[in-house]
């Protein structure tokens, strides 16, 4: 049994050693750091150096594909408005991203159903848009280009009512 108090106050003193070692293993990297983070200081002496702070446009920040600088540009442009808040052109960024995606994803489903286009055609989007009510509301006064409308114009259907 006394060997058995020795073997653990044998372990005990390896561990005290071997802590021992760690904290001159931690000196040597605390040593290690401070050079290093000296060298560090140096590099954040400018803040305006390169990669040090990563700027992000407002369209990531707002988690949008479409750029809200050129809807912003083209808001200054077109608006009558004096001032534009700083918001509009996120808005109206998200609003389109939006229309954007539900007009490609019913066209998606059309082509799907049809089975032989591959491609998403001006044709395939101006009859989607047709298809649905809210969309041709919208759509209604607006023209894709290279596209004859597949429907007759209100003012065709009203002649032959008379």
């Amino acid at each position: 049994m006394p060997q058995t108090r020795q073997s653990s106050r044998q372990g005990s003193s390896l561990q005290g050693s071997s802590s021992r070692q760690g904290s001159s293993s931690r000196q040597g990297s605390s040593s290690r750091q401070g050079s290093s983070s000296h060298q560090g200081s140096s590099s954040h002496q400018g803040s305006s150096r390169r990669g040090s702070t990563r700027r992000r446009a407002r369209s990531s920040r707002a988690g949008l594909t479409l750029a809200v600088s050129l809807v912003e540009h083209h808001l200054r442009e077109v608006s009558h408005a004096s001032r534009l808040s700083e918001t509009a052109p996120i808005l109206l960024t998200a609003i389109l991203e939006f229309l954007i995606r539900r007009v490609l994803e019913l066209a998606s489903n059309e082509a799907q159903r049809r089975g032989a286009e591959m491609f998403i055609t001006p044709e395939l989007l101006d009859f989607t848009v047709y298809n649905n009510t809210l969309l041709s509301e919208l759509f209604q006064f607006t023209t894709i280009s290279r596209v004859a409308p597949p429907h007759p114009g209100p003012r065709r259907s009203s002649r032959r009512r008379q």
